[in-house]
């Protein structure tokens, strides 16, 4: 890292220089004294400038991806919920959500197509969804008035995110249960249960593993 920043400290002394150059050109004084001071100080400081910069340069990173995590998480669950609207009205005039699964969905246009490779959907940043009944999104069950949205293979992080994340009114109207699905077991999150809606912060910590998780939203 230290030799990466010093090779950006090295072309930002050299925009001066250029900058410099033009001035002197310009035969502006106050400015060319100016720009003349800062080479000087920045040649001086080198390497100080370089070593204290790189604690605060893994800090804006840090930030930085903690902040698209969590836009990508929002902008998911939004996209999850719009996907669910559409699976209400083209089940609207049905009795049920009889027979309900994710090739059904693709094959009758309910998916748009912007979320559709090669029969798999997929959302912002790969993520795979499939849709259907419990953890193997079976087809729906007969007489089944609820159908599960899965998002398979999430680590840890994107476990406590996707389950912890926070829902508008509309959202939980729809919601009727949560699920958290890995090798420890299967935790479901009820209204009014043991574990309840909504989820809180940290309430999930214990069942979301290091590994490979699912959590299944069961929607209205």
């Amino acid at each position: 890292m230290f030799d990466k920043l010093n090779s950006l400290y090295h072309q930002f002394l050299r925009y001066i220089k250029f900058y410099w150059n033009k001035i002197s050109c310009l035969r502006n004084i106050n400015m060319q004294f100016c720009i003349k001071r800062c080479m000087l100080f920045f040649q001086a400081y080198q390497r100080i400038i370089i070593k204290f910069s790189i604690p605060f340069l893994i800090i804006i990173i840090l930030l930085y991806s903690c902040l698209s995590a969590r836009r990508v998480v929002n902008h998911n669950l939004t996209t999850i919920f719009e996907l669910a609207n559409n699976i209400r009205l083209y089940y609207s005039n049905k009795p049920d959500y009889w027979g309900l699964s994710t090739n059904v969905l693709i094959n009758n246009d309910v998916i748009p197509s912007q979320y559709v490779e090669h029969n798999v959907i997929r959302l912002e940043n790969g993520v795979r969804i499939l849709f259907g009944e419990g953890y193997s999104a079976e087809p729906v069950s007969p007489r089944a008035l609820t159908f599960d949205i899965i998002m398979p293979n999430l680590n840890k992080a994107q476990c406590l995110s996707y389950a912890e994340a926070k829902l508008s009114g509309q959202q939980l109207l729809v919601l009727d249960k949560l699920t958290i699905y890995n090798d420890l077991g299967t935790f479901p999150f009820t209204w009014g249960g043991e574990n309840s809606l909504p989820i809180k912060k940290y309430s999930s910590k214990n069942y979301c593993m290091k590994g490979s998780n699912t959590i299944i939203w069961s929607l209205k």
